[in-house]
């Protein structure tokens, strides 16, 4: 059976037809849905930096709240370009030098596949350690590639603004790191 949908029309308020549930109509402005016609849930993506967040009695740092929170201290090192040191992730250069880091893109698929399962997450808290490079770029381009894909996302950066973190002796990682204030 086919089914003409040439008159058809879609009102504003009115819930989607169930053929387009889901597919984020080319042109609509409304969030994306599921099979069903129920909105998808605006996801939530925080940036932060482990040396800037306080610490818990046995001195371990207290992330943001999320449903998964993504450390890449250690798994995306440090960008390697000196020119993009007093910049920071929202500055599409340093997302740039951020995504050509090895391991940057699979990463980037991975938290964008998850955000988009249909039980997934409605928060997720990317850090790295002063907050201003890695994890600000990456929260940035994730949330590009979750919109590109029609859904709602709510950013929050709650590090970027700070002074850059000056490297410190190989060490336990903590909140009492000397930052850099003057240049």
């Amino acid at each position: 059976m086919v089914t003409d949908t040439t008159t058809l029309q879609h009102h504003p308020g009115a819930p989607h037809p169930p053929f387009l549930a889901g597919r984020g109509a080319p042109g609509c402005s409304r969030p994306h849905h599921r099979a069903g016609g129920s909105p998808l849930r605006p996801i939530y993506l925080t940036s932060f930096g482990y040396l800037h967040l306080p610490t818990s009695p046995d001195g371990s740092p207290v992330p943001p709240a999320a449903d998964r929170i993504e450390d890449v201290r250690d798994r995306l090192r440090d960008p390697a370009a000196r020119d993009i040191l007093d910049l920071d992730g929202l500055n599409p250069r340093v997302q740039d030098v951020v995504l050509a880091t090895p391991g940057a893109r699979e990463l980037l698929a991975n938290l964008a596949d998850y955000a988009d399962l249909p039980a997934g997450p409605s928060r997720i808290a990317i850090g790295c350690a002063g907050g201003r490079h890695r994890a600000s770029g990456l929260t940035e381009l994730l949330a590009r590639e979750l919109r590109d894909r029609g859904r709602e996302v709510v950013v929050e950066h709650l590090h970027v603004h700070l002074p850059r973190v000056l490297k410190t002796p190989a060490g336990p990682r903590t909140a009492n790191t000397e930052q850099e204030t003057a240049r």
